[in-house]
């Protein structure tokens, strides 16, 4: 089976029902597999080699959708791309996969004409807005649709590649995860296996350039659902699709929930008919999920575990959301692994460790990634044999729940982004007035962790927060610039000179205890 599964599928079982709906426009699934395969025709137009990768920077939308499955059918790899980079780390993601095709909307028509000129992969701009006042080298997506003759599904499948994912890197550098068709479907069947998302009406509230977007769009159209699709999370907006539509089930990141009940109009809505809520991405504390079933008690609540290389991985059901389960400790774990996933727990030599014990979480499965594009030196640090490891840190209890206690690769999530702390010392310390520093994710109450940096500057050289900041927006999308800054004569390192983030981060849990 391949990525386009989910179509043929759609189009012979559920035909004139709603595949999108956003804003004013409604796309049933026969619509959907016809602009689909139009697409598809319209890129082996452009002269496209087979597996070329195909980026789409949009906010979410039903066109980026129709754009993404539409590449899998012309046999192209699509790619969404972060669209909270900056320009510099788009510019080195597309370079990375060498792009030949950009798709852009409205909002980022402007940063995608700059990327073309930065990127010499870039073959082919392709605008899915309304406006007809677009440059002459920039092509239509409307006029593609029109023109194009639909073709055959040019997928593949099994262990080609489907898609790339680009997640934050260790190096300063994202690192593009590759999916393969047989993974993605069957980790998407494990989805449905676990009944995260039931027969109904959803709403797709986290971006498509998250793993949990794509894994949104690809299990609710397998399950002839209607995906209600929110341009950006906006809690009021959220609020008033929910119960517009009926959704029924939705995913959401911690800090998207406590937005969500904590929006004024949430009380003047009839919530009712949201029966199940998944979340993950990043921990909850056990206050706001108390506050969410306190808030919404026809609710059932499940987490879910995983990662860009492996999704999903474990699920906390709604059966351990109790008092019982609580008591127990399981809302404090990420639950257990899921159909079709093994869980292991590692020490450095790379052995296996029994329960209780703290080291790195390995993973097996059949829908973990192929590789990282362009880069088997991290592929073979991550992948050994049959297992993945995820770098995060962590220990199974006697009865096999999963319990996550630090990131291996210093990752800090804010709002459930993935920002990863090395990457930010190295724009930081390409400020000529900076001779050292380490960064580190300090807890919050919104959201989760922000990132938090010690500076030490050069001798007789002064600088101001403010200054830094300006330096590091142009190179990190917003979401990853340290909320705050501290400049100290020097950094605290351990006993083998390494930087000691453990004791930074103890020293600011003292001040705010």
């Amino acid at each position: 089976m391949s990525l386009t599964e989910c179509l043929h599928r759609g189009v012979s079982m559920y035909g004139e029902k709603k595949a999108l709906v956003f804003e004013d426009r409604t796309t049933t699934y026969t619509e959907l597999h016809h602009i689909v395969s139009k697409f598809a025709g319209a890129l082996t137009n452009l002269g496209l080699e087979r597996e070329s990768r195909i980026g789409i920077l949009t906010l979410n939308c039903d066109r980026a959708i129709s754009c993404f499955y539409g590449a899998s059918w012309g046999g192209f790899i699509p790619n969404y791309l972060n669209m909270r980079w900056s320009a510099h780390e788009l510019a080195a993601s597309i370079e990375d996969c060498s792009a030949s095709v950009l798709v852009v909307d409205d909002i980022f028509l402007p940063m995608g004409i700059a990327l073309k000129k930065l990127c010499p992969s870039i073959k082919a701009l392709i605008y899915v807005g309304e406006s007809n006042d677009i440059d002459a080298d920039v092509l239509s997506f409307n006029e593609l649709i029109e023109k194009a003759e639909a073709i055959e599904d040019q997928s593949g499948g099994g262990s080609d590649i489907a898609f790339l994912n680009y997640t934050g890197g260790t190096t300063g550098k994202g690192k593009g995860v590759a999916h393969s068709h047989r993974a993605h479907i069957s980790g998407m069947t494990v989805v449905m296996a676990e009944r995260l998302f039931l027969r109904g009406t959803t709403c797709l509230a986290v971006p498509l350039f998250h793993i949990g977007g794509i894994s949104v769009c690809s299990a609710n159209l397998l399950a002839g659902n209607t995906i209600v699709v929110s341009a950006r999370f906006e809690p009021d907006v959220i609020l008033q699709l929910i119960t517009r539509h009926y959704v029924e089930h939705m995913f959401m990141v911690p800090t998207m929930l406590k937005m969500l009940i904590e929006q004024p109009t949430f009380h003047d809505q009839d919530m009712t008919c949201l029966r199940h809520i998944a979340y993950g991405a990043s921990p909850i504390d056990e206050t706001l999920l108390q506050n969410l079933q306190e808030k919404m008690p026809w609710a059932s609540f499940m987490q879910i575990y995983g990662q860009t290389e492996c999704v999903p991985a474990a699920f906390l059901h709604n059966c351990d959301h109790t008092e019982k389960g609580r008591s127990l400790g399981r809302t404090r774990s990420a639950g257990r692994a899921c159909l079709g996933v093994d869980i292991e727990i590692r020490n450095q030599d790379g052995e296996p460790l029994p329960a209780g014990e703290i080291g790195e979480i390995a993973l097996r499965s059949e829908h973990r990634m192929v590789k990282y594009w362009n880069n088997p030196e991290q592929t073979s640090e991550a992948m050994k044999g049959e297992w993945l490891l995820t770098g995060d840190a962590g220990y199974l209890s006697e009865d096999g729940y999963l319990h996550i206690v630090d990131r291996v690769k210093d990752m800090i999530i804010s709002g459930g982004e993935n920002i990863y702390s090395l990457e930010v010392e190295n724009v930081i310390c390409l400020h000529t007035a900076v001779a050292q520093c380490a960064v580190v994710g300090l807890p919050d109450k919104k959201w989760g962790e922000v990132v938090h940096a010690e500076i030490v500057l050069k001798p007789g050289i002064e600088i101001n927060e403010s200054e830094l900041t300006s330096h590091c927006r142009k190179y990190l999308g917003g979401y990853k610039i340290a909320r705050s800054m501290k400049f100290v004569s020097e950094i605290p390192v351990t006993a083998v000179g390494k930087i000691d983030k453990v004791a930074i981060r103890n020293r600011y849990a003292e001040t705010n205890s």
